[in-house]
């Protein structure tokens, strides 16, 4: 670095030593705030604010998310977000076919860009955005693993043990 800075002509050198004093200061002025050992291993208020992300609704520009027990979609064009089901509209499909709600969204499995899956209590559901209804409930055993949707069919694989 000293081999660069003695190669500049007096003007250069000026710039380039009051940008350094200007990064150097502000880097120690935005460091004001001290937190105890307890602050920074505890405080919620410190941690970024996280999101629950699904992935990408298949066939569309959306990417999906779930933001307050609500599934939102949000456009990766326009940056404009839309809700698509919110846990009452679930609960509702759910006690139409006579299973206990929910207490809080599940996590989704995109199967198309107007369906989803998830798990509950030992069965696999099918929700469709446009008839906003489950499709028949597939049940499976306790200990299963490994599931694979066969989408045509409406069978499911799956491997105990």
């Amino acid at each position: 670095m000293a081999f660069i800075f003695t190669n500049l002509n007096p003007a250069m050198k000026k710039i380039v030593l009051t940008l350094f004093l200007f990064i150097f200061v502000l880097g120690a002025w935005a460091q004001q705030k001290k937190l105890t050992i307890n602050q920074a291993v505890t405080a919620r208020g410190i941690y970024p604010q996280s999101m629950r992300l699904t992935g990408w609704q298949p066939e569309t520009n959306y990417v999906s998310y779930i933001d307050n027990n609500e599934l939102q979609l949000k456009s990766a064009t326009s940056g404009s977000a839309k809700k698509a089901v919110g846990l009452t509209g679930l609960n509702v499909a759910l006690t139409a076919h006579d299973i206990k709600e929910l207490k809080r969204f599940p996590s989704i499995t995109w199967l198309s860009s107007k369906r989803f899956s998830f798990k509950h209590l030992s069965q696999l559901i099918v929700y469709d955005l446009n008839r906003k209804a489950i499709e028949e409930p597939i049940a499976y055993h306790q200990s299963a693993k490994n599931f694979d949707l066969n989408d045509k069919s409406g069978m499911l694989a799956y491997t105990v043990g």
